[in-house]
């Protein structure tokens, strides 16, 4: 009997989450559809402020119930941002130092680049994209559901990089895009299990990368870049790795037991 209760407990749980991304993934729909039902005409910065908080707030209305049906503690504690958000910015902030310095000696600043531009490219999407991908699709496919890492990624990571697929209309750069993005989406999900489920550290490495990306005039904005940007963000990259596999040997808390089946974590 509490075989089939978990499992109809689990289903459901994974039935909410599908639909919930769903819904937040045409989310660009229904803020046209608002438009037209209310006839207000919203400014670029209303229609952005509208649509980001309106995923923000639908996304933890859903985590609610999804808490009281499963359990895991509160809302902010199954999104992963129960936590100090100051070592996740000061940790990403090291990381990121290298796009920035080598962005600035190949780049100039983008004449482009203004307020709206860091909010609607580095700040609502490092903020958003966390919180919907990793912390509530992936999150809770890995720590409620009880699905293992590799499992989990593929899908989130395969949704994640589908997303970014349409940024170019050739073939090829299409490809190696989806393959970019898709990747980036596994290395957030890394980085969010491996420093203790701290969404934090995702979201500012997520937004200051974007930010690096946006303030220079590096004539590209698509996710693809050149071997200049690229050169960087893989020095980007290969410095949180180093700082996390730091962490790891010091807690001794290796994600190689959960990779394909669920484990707790020791911390």
């Amino acid at each position: 009997m509490n075989f089939y209760k978990n499992y109809w407990r689990k289903s459901s749980v994974a039935i909410i989450v599908v639909m919930a991304f769903w819904l937040t993934f045409n989310f660009g729909y229904y803020v046209r559809w608002t438009e037209a039902v209310i006839g207000y005409g919203f400014t670029d910065w209303g229609r952005l402020i509208f649509r980001e908080s309106s995923k923000v707030i639908f996304v933890f209305l859903v985590t609610l119930p999804i808490a009281k049906i499963i359990g895991g503690g509160s809302v902010f504690t199954l999104l992963g941002i129960d936590k100090n958000p100051l070592p996740g910015f000061f940790r990403a902030i090291i990381s990121v130092l290298p796009m920035f310095i080598g962005y600035a000696a190949l780049f100039s600043f983008s004449a482009d680049f203004n307020l709206y531009g860091f909010f609607s490219g580095s700040f609502f999407p490092g903020l958003t994209e966390e919180l919907i991908y990793r912390s509530f699709f992936f999150g809770i496919f890995f720590y409620q559901l009880k699905v293992g890492f590799i499992p989990s990624i593929l899908i989130v990571s395969a949704v994640f990089g589908y997303m970014h697929f349409s940024q170019s209309d050739v073939l090829l750069d299409s490809f190696f895009i989806f393959m970019i993005t898709a990747l980036g989406s596994a290395l957030f999900a890394w980085l969010y299990v491996e420093w203790g489920r701290d969404l934090w550290v995702p979201i500012f490495l997520h937004m200051l990368m974007n930010l690096a990306w946006g303030t220079f005039d590096t004539g590209t904005e698509t996710a693809l870049g050149g071997w200049g940007l690229n050169l960087f963000r893989v020095i980007t990259i290969v410095t949180v790795i180093y700082l996390t596999v730091r962490k790891i040997k010091r807690t001794e808390d290796f994600l190689i037991g959960r990779l394909w089946k669920w484990a707790p974590s020791r911390i």
